[in-house]
């Protein structure tokens, strides 16, 4: 996702700071490119010593005898009543987060918004040069990263539930960050990954990080435009320098440490690569100019020398700039001057196995003022942010049908959920 993030990323800098407001593209054009989540169980059942006849309530609600013996609710304490956070975190849940260069804003229950409305909740963030956020599920916390020389990487606790704009409860400092304009956050393999200009850095332990906390690594590869890191493998992907090289593979990348400026390999020698995803054991990247596209490669974990991908996928698609993953469906946004705008569907990801046709091709005018991220969400959702806001479709993989546009000024920087 990072390819469109980062030039989103350079372009709010250039809002902020003064330069160009175009992007070039791997293929020499120009595009003003100026842009996953814990579910918390609440379908306990809770057992307390009984002093009358079991009872049994629906929705969490006790039937009112002292003894509450069985009592369902989400959660609960031992009368079945949800305990105070998990049942905020319920009625909220789930939230979408999109940021720009000064603000968060959050939808609650955004998988059933109808029409367009305001943001629940508007962080106000003195930093001006906000580029990126991700949601760390086990630990509750959102990030926040700013290009800003004091500040570098904001964390705000209990994020699935707090309601008003608030001062972040920790920072880590831009200089343990280092500065790479970092476009996109990752958490994979229990650590974090922050995507930007400079490469991929790594942060240790995700769920602890604290200002005392500093970058394990960085993977020198400027102008890495996507990255994703496969655990079972213990092998980090890059899109590789400037998108005119091959993916670059580093092996052992949980045990680098420094700067690590020579990959062990290059997966192909396919040029243009843009984002980089891994799914069930597959490894995804998409494609512009001459190899535009989709490449996918089996058993990513395996991967140990330069490999022909199993699966090309160029029917129907052209500049393939952001790819989106869930349940097993995959969300492909393009943004090409022949083929259009448009984001294709493909249900059953895992299961491909040649060059098909999309399930389904999602295309409105509300997403096609440079488009450049896209995301599946809970409920058969797709989100895809251009530079007039964000636009909701419903129903993807069946009927996909346009819900509403949530707009701003000059567009979003990066949103992700909490979920």
């Amino acid at each position: 996702m990072a390819i469109a993030r980062i030039g989103r990323a350079l372009a709010l800098a250039c809002c902020l700071f003064g330069c160009s407001d175009s992007a070039t593209k791997p293929d020499g054009s120009t595009r003003d490119a100026s842009a996953e989540t814990t579910v918390r169980a609440d379908a306990a059942i809770d057992l307390a010593a009984a002093d009358s006849a079991p009872d049994v309530a629906r929705d969490g609600a006790p039937d009112g005898a002292p003894d509450a013996a069985l009592d369902v609710g989400p959660d609960g304490l031992s009368d079945g009543a949800p305990d105070t956070a998990d049942a905020a975190s319920a009625s909220l849940l789930p939230r979408l987060v999109a940021t720009t260069a000064d603000k968060a804003y959050i939808w609650n229950n955004i998988d059933v918004l109808t029409t367009a409305r305001a943001a629940d909740v508007v962080v106000n963030i003195t930093s001006a040069s906000v580029f990126a956020a991700v949601h760390e599920p086990s630990s509750d916390r959102l990030f926040v990263y700013t290009d800003n020389a004091t500040d570098g990487l904001l964390i705000y606790n209990a994020a699935s539930t707090f309601s008003a704009s608030k001062s972040p409860d920790d920072i880590v400092p831009a200089a343990t960050l280092g500065s790479s304009a970092f476009a996109e956050l990752k958490v994979a393999g229990n650590d974090l990954w922050l995507i930007g200009v400079a490469g991929v850095s790594r942060i240790a332990n995700a769920a602890t990080i604290s200002k005392s906390s500093t970058r394990t690594a960085i993977f020198s590869a400027p102008f890495t435009y996507g990255a994703d890191y496969d655990p079972t493998g213990d092998k980090l992907f890059a899109a590789g320098t400037s998108g005119s090289s091959s993916p670059l593979v580093y092996n052992a990348a949980s045990t680098r440490s420094g700067v690590v400026n020579q990959a062990s390999f290059s997966l192909h020698d396919l040029a243009e690569p843009l984002d980089v995803l891994i799914d069930a054991g597959r490894l995804y990247i998409s494609y512009s100019g001459a190899n535009s596209g989709v490449r996918i490669w089996n058993n990513a974990s395996s991967i140990s020398a330069a490999k022909v991908p199993d699966v090309a996928l160029t029917t129907g698609l052209g500049d393939a700039w952001d790819l989106s993953m869930r349940n097993g469906t995959l969300a492909v946004l393009v943004d090409d001057t022949s083929a259009g705008t448009f984001v294709n569907i493909y249900a059953a990801a895992a299961q491909l196995s040649g060059d098909v046709a999309p399930t389904k091709t999602v295309s409105h005018a509300s997403i096609n003022n440079n488009p450049y991220l896209v995301l599946l969400g809970a409920n058969q959702r797709l989100y895809v942010l251009d530079d007039d806001g964000l636009s909701i479709f419903k129903d993807v993989t069946s009927n996909p049908t346009f819900v509403a546009e949530l707009p701003v000024a000059n567009g979003f920087s990066d949103a992700t959920f909490i979920e």
